[in-house]
Order: C-alpha cells, then structure tokens, then sequence
C-alpha cells in the first residue's frame, strides 16, 4: 500500500472520562494511561469538566496493561493501532503521509457536533508488529 496525505477523524466512544480520585492523584481507569486529573476551574459552555494531564510511572511489567491510543507520552505522540487493520486486512491508516491530519475526539450525546480534543500533524510512520520476535545473542 503507497503512502497516502489523509484527513482522518475519529471518535472516541463513551462519554467524557471522570476519575474517582480527581484532584487527589493518580487516576487509572482500565484500558486508559495514568493521568492527574483535574476539574475545570472555569467551565465553558459544552466544554470538558475534566482535564488530563498524563503521568509516566515506571512498571516493572507491561504485560496486561493496555495501549493508549493515541500515546501522548513523551517527545511524540504515537497512533499506533486503532483502525490500522481490520478482519479484511491493512488499512490505509498504516501508511499515511507526512501532513496528514488526524483528529480525535467525541460526539456528545444528543448534539450532532464534534468535540476536539486532539490534532496529529503526521511527520512519519514506522512499521511495527504487535509482537516482536524473541533476540537470540
């Protein structure tokens, strides 16, 4: 499949994420990273409630844990899976090119709009496999 420029959007399913503990910490809800979550001070109309800053925490496992996607953790941000292959196979989403866009966000019950959260200026793709094969040395 050829590299391909794209306008990708995306919806994030379910409702808006709260976290029990917000403001006290840590919040983790399965299948999502770690983040310090915080109620807006100011709210604006049919904006969040919620913001998210992300936590790295060291884990002396992976093995369990879900990926984010995206992955907003460190330098870049990583797209690295949702929608990249369905039961009919690859998908252009595999091989886009430099300055595709990729928007993520919602569409809040009820309303017909989309709510941003996030924007990808793509700069590359590197192909990964979901496992990695073992090192012999």
């Amino acid at each position: 499949m050829l590299d391909k420029l794209c306008f990708v959007q995306f919806l994030h399913s379910g409702g808006e994420p709260l976290s029990r503990r917000a403001g006290r910490g840590v919040g983790v809800r399965a299948g999502e990273a770690p983040s310090q979550a915080e109620a807006v001070s100011t709210r604006v109309p049919d904006g969040p409630n919620w913001v998210h800053r992300p936590v790295w925490s060291h884990q002396t496992s992976y093995r369990g844990l879900h990926n984010t996607d995206p992955f907003v953790f460190g330098d870049r941000f990583h797209y690295t899976g949702c929608l990249q292959h369905t039961k009919r196979g690859p998908t252009q989403l595999r091989n886009l090119s430099r300055g595709s866009v990729i928007l993520f966000g919602s569409k809040r019950p009820g309303r017909p709009e989309f709510t941003l959260d996030t924007v990808f200026d793509v700069a590359g793709y590197v192909d990964h496999a979901a496992r990695r094969q073992a090192h012999t040395g």
